[in-house]
Formats: C-alpha cells, structure tokens, sequence
C-alpha cells in the first residue's frame, strides 16, 4: 500500500511539474480550472445531485465563486487538502499537497516556500530547521500518547499473553519483567505491530509535517474529549457520595 502511494504521488508530482515548467500561464490556469470543474461534477454526485441538470447548477456555482474569490479559494482548497492529509496521517499525501500548492504559488504570484528557496535559500533552511525541531518532539508526545492509548494497551496485554502461554497476566504492562525479557517480546511475533515505530513511519512522519494541523486536531479533538471525561468522572463521583 505505502509503495502503490508513493508511485501515484511520483507520478502526479511529475506530471504537475510539467505542467507547471511548460504550459504557458493562462493554458495552466485552464487545465487547473477544468480540474476543479471536474471534481465538483464528481462530488454533486456524492452530494446526490445526481441530475445532470442539478450536478451543472453546482459546477456553475462553483466556477461563479472561483472566478469572483480566486486567491481566497486557493487558500481554503490548499488548507483542506493539508487537513484531509493530516486526517488521513499519511505523509504522501502531504507531499503531494506540498510540492501542487507550493508550485502554483511560486508560479501564480512569486510567493511561498519555493519563492522564498528561490529568492533566498538561507532563510528557507531556517525556517525548515524551525519547523522540524518543532516537528520531532511532537511527534515523540503524538507517540507516547499511542503507545498509553487503550487500544494499544489491550493489544500489548493480549500479546503478553501469548507470548508467555498464560491465561490471565496478573500484573500490568508496564511491569513485564526483566529488560532482556521485554526486548524479547518486542521482537517477537506476539508483539502488536500498531504499537511498533517501524510499522508506522508514514503516521509518525504525518506528525513531523502537518504538526500545526495535527496540533489544532489535537486540541480540538483529544484535548477537549479528555477535560470532558475528567469532568464527567468528578461528576460522577459526586453523585457516587452521595448515594
């Protein structure tokens, strides 16, 4: 899966270069177009529009919009792709987005991360240094809260148990014995792949590349799901005194 990933984004980059490097302005401008058109055509479908009627009404709208807010749609279409990537945690995806938005913004109006490689490499090194010593520690917490998840776990205990041919470990995972016998396991067969790093290097690299996304979708997200589960645990705790 991750190789038929990487030959499709190749691919893709190569052919968005091209059209980037050859195609004259307003010839790149229609082939962008004619894209965008293409895919709201799709998506009335999956809106079940499905009239040809109805899926034109939307793709009219659609162009309507474009041509009246072109930069602004640009902006809100390239944050939804970095955001679907760091959804999906795949980080071929984001290349993909990076090397499409990054190009159409050097060729369009002189800016972004090519323009300014372009213009002047030192700060560009700079700010992509910045950027990953931010990256890599997140990813580090990205991943510890992994491996504490339940999910995780329940697998590791469930392997344990499997690997030591007992019914019922008595003691929890973080007490597994000896450090040559938690190597042992981790090298073994019964040992979860979820909760291997090797296993996951396109999640782990996702964290170290959309790690602005990924830390809104963490505050959004886990941060508020955890303060609701304390809130509702001291609540419950409440009610549990005084009954």
């Amino acid at each position: 899966m991750l190789k038929q990933r990487i030959v499709t984004a190749v691919v893709l980059a190569i052919l968005v270069v091209w059209a980037v490097l050859k195609l004259p302005l307003a010839g790149f401008g229609l082939l962008l177009l004619a894209v965008i058109l293409l895919g709201a055509w799709e998506w009335a479908g999956l809106a079940r529009l499905n009239g040809p009627r109805h899926r034109l009404v939307y793709g009219g709208s659609v162009l309507t919009l474009i041509l009246a807010f072109w930069p602004w749609v640009f902006l809100v279409c390239a944050i939804l792709a970095f955001g679907t990537a760091a959804y999906w945690e795949s980080v071929t995806a984001a290349t993909l987005v990076a090397v499409v938005t990054s190009g159409l913004m050097a060729y369009l109006w002189d800016a972004g991360p090519v323009a300014v490689l372009i213009h002047n490499p030192g700060a560009f090194a700079l700010y992509a240094v910045a950027y990953i010593a931010v990256g890599v520690p997140w990813a580090v917490f990205k991943w510890h809260r992994h491996i504490q998840s339940d999910h995780c776990q329940r697998a590791m205990r469930d392997g344990l148990k499997r690997y030591r041919g007992m019914d019922n470990p008595a003691y929890p995972v973080h007490a597994y014995g000896s450090e040559d016998e938690q190597r042992s396991f981790i090298k073994s067969e019964w040992f979860p792949p979820e909760c291997l790093a090797a296993t996951n290097r396109e999640r782990i690299m996702s964290w170290m590349a959309l790690w602005p996304l990924s830390v809104i979708g963490y505050v959004a997200g886990d941060l508020l799901r955890d303060a609701y589960q304390k809130l509702f645990s001291m609540v419950v705790g409440v009610f549990d005194s005084v009954t």
